[in-house]
């Protein structure tokens, strides 16, 4: 019988050849054993690891906020003992990237709602804060002192928090902050601004285009961690950037200015202000606030286009060959397809200072869908103007109505809550209450 021979020929016996296993059995148990028995770090230590970004951000929050760093992050502030206003730092959220933004209106309304009042808020853009004229223009200040005039006995606070420059995104931004101030209305007028305001779809303040990221951007601007981090990006921004810097406003919040009719960046604004209005109309809806919409006005008959294709666009005439056979067909008396002709060189124009037809059309069907009242202020506009088109007559330039024009705009509210008996309670009924107080 042979036996196995080692590296050096020598042959194993079967006792010499089995201790040699066993031994090695041995050690892999041991270290088997020893590797079984080597201490473990606590759970707590990784839950402490996981935690440590989230404690080294919230101790950095308290601090910035105990230094008084950044701006004023709160939606309101008591300017007199018991009355509050929109923070005028509120557009840093919007303008983050600019030195200069818009303030608000000064109005003022109650701290505690007083027992019995109505109260109204209007979200807008610049054509709702009065431009180009003062605030005291605007047709929120019609509508005060209409309601203030028809119901003398109730105590009624119209709270007009309109920004110029801004878009949907801000007053979706805003909206959550009025439905805690227990509105009895909430009155929206917007989509202007959709591609050029802060934010907007061609706006150099847009954080890409992606809606969500945007809103989520909005909300993370109230924390000073997060307005710190930015402001370090635009100090980068400003070391290494090469381009000119004295820029107006409007331009540097201007990124693409040409926008082709339906092109994807046309379909961009009408869909994010679908979207954000859609929000705000949940979020209304949710609380059981009533909200107005108004559609919007523009210059038709007396505003050329500002900006015409140069060269013709596969299935598309010049904006401006549209404006003069609208002027034509106008001269001749064809009032439809004048009128017809005015709106399509409007969404032709190549600058979109003014909102395409496209964007009454989304407010008109979540107005229906959301069983909204609606104010249709572009037919009354056009019903109270010379041939049937909307023009100087009501308009002081592209888009902005002149004093008359506001005017209307606050009397066509007033009659539109009166016909859906959105009001203060009537004189009688105050009446009443009084007779059996005094009883």
């Amino acid at each position: 019988m042979s036996f196995p021979r080692n590296l050096f020929g020598i042959k194993r016996t079967p006792n010499e050849a089995s201790f040699r296993t066993v031994d090695k059995q041995s050690s892999a148990e041991a270290v088997h054993k020893g590797q079984n028995t080597r201490r473990r770090p606590p759970r707590f230590f990784y839950m402490i690891l996981i935690l440590l970004p989230f404690l080294f951000f919230f101790f950095c929050e308290v601090f910035l906020r105990l230094v008084g760093y950044g701006c004023l992050d709160q939606q309101w502030i008591e300017v007199v003992p018991g009355k509050l206003m929109l923070n005028p730092e509120i557009a840093r959220r919007y303008f983050y990237s600019n030195t200069t933004f818009p303030l608000p209106a000064q109005d003022l309304f109650f701290k505690e709602k007083p027992s019995g009042s109505f109260r109204i808020f209007i979200l807008g853009e610049n054509s709702a804060s009065g431009f180009p004229y003062l605030p005291s223009a605007s047709f929120s200040c019609y509508l005060e002192k209409r309601l203030k005039k028809e119901y003398p006995a109730s105590k009624i606070e119209v709270v007009n928090l309109s920004l110029m420059a801004v878009n949907s995104f801000a007053l979706r931004d805003l909206l959550p902050g009025v439905l805690r101030q227990k509105p009895d209305l909430i009155i929206i007028y917007s989509g202007h601004n959709e591609y050029y305001g802060a934010l907007g779809a061609a706006s150099t303040l847009a954080a890409g285009r992606n809606r969500w990221l945007i809103n989520l951007r909005l909300y993370l601007e109230r924390f000073k961690t997060v307005q710190l981090i930015s402001e370090a990006v635009r100090v980068c921004f400003r070391i290494f950037r090469t381009e000119r810097k004295f820029k107006a406003v409007s331009e540097k919040i201007t990124s693409d200015q040409q926008i082709p009719y339906n092109s994807s960046l046309f379909r961009a604004g009408i869909i994010q202000f679908e979207e954000n209005l859609k929000d705000m109309l949940h979020m209304a809806r949710s609380a059981g606030v009533p909200v107005i919409l108004g559609t919007l006005v523009c210059n038709l008959k007396d505003q050329p286009p500002f900006l015409s294709s140069k060269e013709v666009v596969v299935g598309l005439p010049k904006a401006i060959d549209v404006f003069k056979e609208a002027v034509s067909s106008l001269k001749a008396d064809s009032i439809t397809l004048a009128d017809s002709l005015f709106r399509y060189a409007r969404d032709l124009d190549l600058l979109r200072f003014r909102a395409p037809g496209q964007m009454n059309y989304v407010i008109k069907s979540l107005a229906q869908g959301f069983n909204c009242t609606l104010v249709s202020f572009d037919s009354a506009f056009d019903s109270l103007s010379p041939g049937g088109i909307t023009g100087n007559d009501l308009m002081a330039d592209h888009l902005h109505p002149n004093i008359y024009g506001y005017m209307m705009m606050g009397e066509l509210i007033f009659k539109k809550m009166k016909e859906k008996g959105i009001l203060p309670a009537l004189k009688t009924e105050i009446a009443e209450l009084k007779e059996k107080e005094h009883n």
